[in-house]
């Protein structure tokens, strides 16, 4: 089941690129906004009547359909803001956004996890009500979001010439491997860490609280990111923690805590990962949108993502540490000496 699900993530962040990329160039934001938010309300409401009358196959279809244009109004905000925003604000004020989101996050499963806890039986349908009446609260914010104004291009790219990797440059197609073996990696890391944890007879409330760190070190580090960047140590941070955890990934043989040690790692992680990947886009001078490149390069990192939920997490413990050893080592190898390349090009 927990494979399932996170390759189920992984699938449907999948789809919702696919997606993105033929809306990455609309001129109509607002609009786009508000059409997926509607998709959204819809679904929440189908999903919630499908489960309280026992469809079970039903509300799984819609249920997956509903994380499909949760993703899809996600990726889109990245495309919006690269359009919107002069070239020295888009990562920064990327970065700030996932970290509200972090919190939001947060604040939402915690409240959620109340819900349940204190109605039981009709948890679901109050959850429900409650993003219903989220979203219908959203669509009266979204309606004051700008349109872009794009000038037209005289050859405009049709959607299957954004897919020619031909095009793109050869430190494109590098970063493109090494977002694909470290996404492959590090996607189902926490869930593989956690079950040895639990294997392991580590305390549950040890383990609750490595999450709980994981969440408030990566959204401290998305909202302080703009330092690094400016500091120009971003994609640094993110080849030395990288290079920390191969280092510290053998010992979780030895000592049953440092699974949880690696948990929190990974939270300070993430975003030196995120944002490095954009840095690295944005110093590839190859005339292409910077939305584009992501949106093409995401394609890799979720399908690698959808594989790395069906295989590491069914195999054992032992073997999938060594794989990730050794793909991370690979990845942190190529990594720096693509920078190394690019800081040579400027």
């Amino acid at each position: 089941m927990i494979s399932i699900i996170t390759a189920g993530i992984g699938l449907s962040r999948f789809i919702a690129t696919f997606v993105c990329v033929k809306i990455n160039d609309t001129k109509k934001p607002n609009m786009v906004f508000n059409i997926l938010i509607i998709f959204c309300m819809i679904t929440t409401i189908i999903s919630c009547l499908f489960y309280q009358y026992g469809f079970a196959i039903y509300f799984s279809i819609v249920y997956l359909l509903l994380q499909v244009f949760l993703e899809i109004l996600s990726s889109f905000h990245f495309p919006y803001v690269s359009k919107s925003l002069p070239d020295n604000q888009i990562i920064q004020t990327h970065s700030k956004r996932i970290s509200i989101f972090k919190i939001l996050n947060a604040a939402g499963v915690a409240l959620a996890s109340f819900i349940c806890t204190t109605f039981y039986n009709k948890s679901f349908l109050i959850i429900c009500a409650l993003c219903t009446i989220i979203f219908l609260i959203t669509i009266m914010i979204v309606t004051n979001i700008k349109n872009i104004n794009i000038k037209s291009k005289k050859n405009e790219e049709s959607y299957l010439q954004k897919f020619n990797i031909k095009k793109y440059s050869y430190n494109f197609k590098i970063w493109s491997i090494v977002r694909i073996i470290g996404k492959f990696s590090t996607a189902s890391l926490v869930v593989i860490l956690s079950l040895k944890a639990l294997e392991s007879n580590v305390n549950i409330l040890a383990l609750k609280t490595s999450k709980t760190l994981l969440w408030i070190f990566s959204s401290i580090g998305f909202f302080l990111s703009g330092y690094f960047i400016k500091k120009k140590k971003i994609v640094d941070g993110d080849i030395f923690l990288k290079l920390l955890i191969v280092i510290m990934l053998p010992l979780t043989l030895i000592n049953k805590y440092v699974p949880l040690i690696i948990i929190v790692l990974y939270g300070i992680l993430e975003p030196f990962n995120s944002i490095s990947h954009l840095e690295i886009l944005k110093q590839d001078k190859d005339g292409i949108d910077l939305a584009q490149k992501d949106l093409i390069i995401s394609l890799f990192g979720y399908f690698s993502k959808f594989l790395s939920g069906i295989i590491l997490v069914n195999i054992k413990f032992n073997i999938a540490v060594t794989i990730i050893i050794i793909l991370l080592s690979v990845s942190v190898i190529i990594e720096y000496k693509l920078y190394r390349r690019l800081k040579k090009q400027r």
